[in-house]
């Protein structure tokens, strides 16, 4: 972020991005021109982030479609075959 900051903010000295980098809330009262360097350099920041959680997020989405489909009917889970209140069910098997 400090980098960015340096690269959009060029005539800006180091003090004040210091204060920049440390609180956002202090680029409200700067002036427009670095108000607006502030808002490339954190949309420059944080675009790889979004752009890889974003392929993750799809890739884990593709996968979804893949998992296997239990039918649970009255049982709390697939593995146990058991109901809620923790008895047995005999057609608890995978249909």
């Amino acid at each position: 972020m400090p980098n960015n900051l340096h690269k959009y903010l060029p005539g800006v000295s180091q003090a004040t991005i210091n204060k920049l980098y440390g609180s956002i809330k202090s680029a409200r009262n700067a002036s427009p021109e670095v108000r607006r360097g502030v808002i490339e350099a954190y949309g420059a920041t944080t675009r790889p982030m979004i752009v890889i959680s974003l392929g993750l997020s799809c890739i884990c989405f593709i996968l979804a479609f893949f998992m296997p489909n239990y039918y649970l009917g009255k049982t709390q889970n697939a593995v146990d075959g058991k109901d809620l209140a923790g008895e047995v069910i005999p057609s608890a098997a995978k249909r």
